[in-house]
């Protein structure tokens, strides 16, 4: 296919200019001017019932750990017969119990920390059962943990099978958060002397003490940080906000540290929650008084709901009529591949699959519904995010097999940038330019780019526009990668192309996911290029004492790219430079490249009156005198002007020595 090339540097422009809005204007509003179109994509499957997911945060680790709800973390991908931890026999699952939450120790690659959140056996006496927070470390071998390592950093009693909460996550502070549900007893959602319907704030460091029962409900290995908000209030010093039915999955926002809730409702609306990074805690989102914003009218009236004082109402909520009926939280997407989703908070509802994306655009929540997803997502039980900031989404289907799925927009790419980690000295450096298309829909008219780097010269390939490269593909369908290059010679040691990017005109750019560094050897091409006119007396082409050197004769050196003997001189494109002789009549200058050949012309108009140019610098014979040739010069060649031709610079002679100073004799 040919291509329009003024069309093509029109659609670089534009989309180049797009780019720029959306990084230097207000990004989320771009957001919304064109907004992401969500979709899903599976990657794993066959997991048993996956009721959360995480990664270690370890830089270059992508292993997907699934916690299972029967009781077992496995590795996707790994070993994944045998499970990364298997505590079963520990778990009880019935209805909303389980295993039913995971997450990774920030510092797990130093201490190998993660934890679980588990329901235990119900006693036949009583009908309760112990909740359990632990900690495990990781065994000698990374995808299998340490069974024996069991610590329990927290444990209380319940005894509903509903509403055992299950969100763990570690927020920017450092201190583990943990959500845990009202066990159907909403009289004591209010009460700071319960921890039902709250969420934890806790310091699980190694050198929090132990935790004394209190609140009747708990006993544990943990600190209780001394900026909770109701540390020194009648209560328990480990809340930090109330008023949950069942928080169901919440996380902090990588960037921000805005912190996000879901919160399953009762019988009429899903809420999402929102407490910004700067909140010092203590909110109220006010169940049992209401159930999203709606007054829970059932058990309280309209005016007590008015009276009731520092409600946090959700930034959104969704009625049951609409299909859905539990909602689960998800992440706010920070990573690359979609630029359109940046700074979008991912949702859903777990009973009907339903996608959301949530945004703040001038204070006020933009909230983007993407519909049901029930042919991939039948039950949607949680999200993940990896350290790139890529969303998954996790599901299984009536209890049993599950599956674990990417969140995809219409629009992204991937673009990755391969060269030779090392060229061999005058070598060129090919740069290849994969672009993935990572969206769910074809892509026509792409534009890669590529800004020249510091320390190479442009050869070949795409088109050259300024200081870009610009390599056109003309379309790129769903899934598929297309491969483009251009060739650079290297004129340093070392070479960082890290400014490479992929577009479609009316998209954002997609940037490069990390710099390549590349080696070159680079041997010094420049050629010194240097005589001395001299006086010689006894006519014998050899300066001898007594010979003085000449001053003012200037030479002009010109560029012969052929290496033929001819030059461009109308209009003279291939000049290079004059230079006149000086003290002792010397002159010198240094070429930058001595790949090619160079002509040197003596000005006649600037000889002493009285001097000619000495036959012998054309005499070519073996002897150390004047001759150009045994220096690697040559006099073959012929100028178009009203001087004498000096010289013939030709690289490919071999020269007896280096060419430090070329005698150039006068008589008279």
């Amino acid at each position: 296919m040919l291509l329009d090339v003024k069309k093509i540097l029109s659609i670089c422009s534009l989309a180049c200019g797009i780019a720029l809005v959306f990084q230097s204007g207000n990004l989320f509003a771009n957001a919304i001017e064109n907004p992401p179109v969500v979709s899903t994509e599976k990657i794993y499957e066959g997991i048993g019932a996956p009721v959360d997911m995480d990664f270690t945060g370890i830089e270059g680790d992508d292993r997907v750990f699934a916690t299972e709800l029967g009781g077992s973390v496995r590795i996707n991908g790994v070993n994944y017969n045998t499970p990364y931890l298997d505590i079963t026999e520990k778990v009880e699952v019935q209805s909303e119990k389980g295993m039913l939450g995971m997450t990774f120790d920030p510092n797990y690659a130093e201490n190998g920390y993660f934890y679980l959140y588990y329901t235990g056996p119900t006693d036949e006496d009583t009908g309760e059962f112990t909740v359990y927070l632990e900690r495990y470390t990781v065994s000698d071998e990374p995808n299998f943990a340490d069974k024996d390592s069991a610590f329990t950093i927290l444990q209380f009693q319940q005894q509903s099978p509903f509403h055992n909460g299950g969100s763990v996550a570690f927020g920017p502070d450092g201190y583990l958060y943990v959500g845990i549900g009202d066990d159907t007893s909403a009289a004591t959602v209010q009460d700071l002397n319960f921890f039902n319907g709250k969420i934890l704030r806790i310091d699980v460091s190694p050198e929090a003490g132990d935790i004394p029962a209190e609140c009747d409900l708990v006993s544990g290995n943990y600190s209780i940080p001394a900026d909770n908000p109701y540390v020194g209030q009648a209560g328990c010093g480990e809340i930090w906000s109330i008023g949950f039915r069942n928080p169901w999955r919440f996380n902090f926002d990588s960037l921000t540290g805005d912190f996000y809730i879901g919160d399953v409702g009762d019988e009429r609306t899903e809420e999402l929650n929102f407490q910004p990074a700067d909140s010092t805690g203590g909110e109220n989102y006010g169940w049992p008084y209401f159930e999203g914003n709606l007054c829970h009218d059932t058990n309280f009236t309209q005016a007590e709901c008015d009276s009731f004082e520092n409600h946090t109402p959700p930034i959104f909520d969704y009625p049951h009529s609409s299909g859905g009926g539990s909602i689960t939280g998800g992440f706010v997407y920070r990573g690359t591949r979609f630029p359109r989703l940046v700074g979008h908070y991912i949702f859903g509802d777990f009973t009907n699959s339903q996608i959301w994306t949530a945004i703040n655009v001038d204070d006020s929540w933009e909230i983007i519904d993407h519909g049901k997803f029930n042919t991939d997502l039948p039950l949607l039980s949680s999200f993940g995010q990896n350290p790139q900031g890529e969303v998954f989404a996790v599901s299984f289907t009536n209890g049993e097999t599950g599956s674990i799925h990417r969140i995809l927009d219409e629009y992204g790419f991937e673009i990755t940038l391969q060269a030779p980690a090392a060229v061999e000295a005058d070598e060129t450096i090919e740069y290849q330019l994969a672009v993935e298309n990572m969206g769910s829909v074809d892509q026509a008219d792409v534009i890669v780019s590529n800004k020249i780097p510091e320390g190479v010269t442009y050869v070949s390939g795409g088109l050259l526009s300024g200081p870009n490269i610009f390599l056109p593909i003309s379309e790129i369908k769903a899934g598929e990668t297309v491969t483009v290059s251009w060739v650079a010679q290297p004129t340093t040691d070392v070479v960082v192309n890290d400014t490479y990017s992929a577009s479609v005109v009316g998209q954002p750019e997609v940037t490069g996911i990390g710099p390549i560094t590349t080696t070159a050897p680079i041997v010094d091409r420049s050629a010194l290029i240097s005589g001395r006119f001299f006086e010689d007396t006894d006519r014998d082409g050899v300066m001898e004492e007594g010979e003085v050197g000449i001053i003012g004769v200037k030479a002009n050196i010109w560029q012969d790219t052929a290496c033929n003997g001819q030059v461009s001189t109308n209009p003279p494109t291939d000049f290079v430079t004059d230079v006149t002789s000086g003290l002792d009549g010397e002159f010198s200058y240094t070429v930058e490249d001595k790949t090619i050949c160079y002509l040197l012309q003596i000005d006649l108009s600037t000889m002493p009156n009285g001097y000619s140019i000495s036959p012998l610098n054309a005499k070519g014979d073996d002897e150390v005198d004047s001759d150009f040739y045994s220096f690697g010069w040559t006099d073959s060649f012929s100028l178009p002007t009203q001087s004498v031709n000096g010289g013939f610079f030709d690289p490919s002679k071999p020269f007896e020595k280096e060419p430090t100073l070329i005698y150039l004799p006068l008589i008279r």
